[in-house]
């Protein structure tokens, strides 16, 4: 399988070599670029290919924003993932109509990091769920998904939702199921393909809507 090719750009130095380590460690993945700046990241990016762009910023201003919307506008086959500890509602929502297709915490650990760029890679929207919950709270109340849907699915996949939906990561239910990492993400895109949904949102939103998970 070939190689996830990965830029980064990020201006604190300290969590960036975190990140760097621990995509790194991931025999699937290649960091073919890493920037301090955007004016370095501009003057490079659109003859530099990578299939993901990673963009990490502590407090999302305007002008990040308007970065994120310049590169989604101008190279729109590289999806960017923002990840950032500011996680107040109205810059979710701003940065994600910007054409962000990932946002993770800073807080997120190694196995949501890998989940997000697998997903990311396969097609789809990946939210941390500190995230899902924000979005989830203002989407709730929209009309469902029909739930005829649930019966295009089959056991094992409205039980890999089920698992998904409590917490746990691909690895983590791969584990609990003794199938492969890869397994599970198969499943995953097939349920999302199934049924049409485009983000992790949508497919949480079906879950709940459906009974497969429930909110206590």
């Amino acid at each position: 399988m070939n190689k996830i090719s990965l830029i980064m750009l990020g201006t604190n130095m300290l969590f960036m070599d975190g990140l760097e380590s621990m995509l790194s460690a991931g025999s699937n993945f290649d960091i073919v670029g890493r920037y301090g700046s955007t004016t370095e990241l501009l003057a490079r990016i659109k003859n530099q290919a990578c299939n993901i762009l990673i963009v990490v910023i502590s407090r999302l201003t305007d002008e990040d924003i308007a970065l994120i919307k310049y590169l989604n506008d101008h190279i729109p086959k590289v999806p960017v993932m923002v990840i950032s500890d500011d996680e107040k509602e109205t810059t979710i929502f701003r940065t994600l109509k910007a054409g962000a297709k990932g946002f993770l915490n800073t807080q997120s650990d190694k196995n949501e990091l890998y989940e997000a760029v697998y997903t990311l890679r396969n097609g789809h929207d990946y939210y941390s769920k500190s995230i899902s919950r924000i979005l989830i709270n203002k989407y709730l109340h929209e009309p469902e998904v029909s739930s005829d849907s649930l019966k295009m699915l089959s056991k094992r996949e409205i039980e890999i939702i089920q698992l998904w939906g409590e917490g746990l990561t691909n690895q983590e239910i791969a584990e609990k199921l003794f199938i492969s990492v890869r397994t599970v993400e198969s499943h995953k895109n097939h349920v999302m393909q199934k049924i049409n949904l485009r983000t992790t949102v949508d497919l949480l939103k079906f879950a709940i809507k459906n009974n497969i998970i429930r909110i206590d």
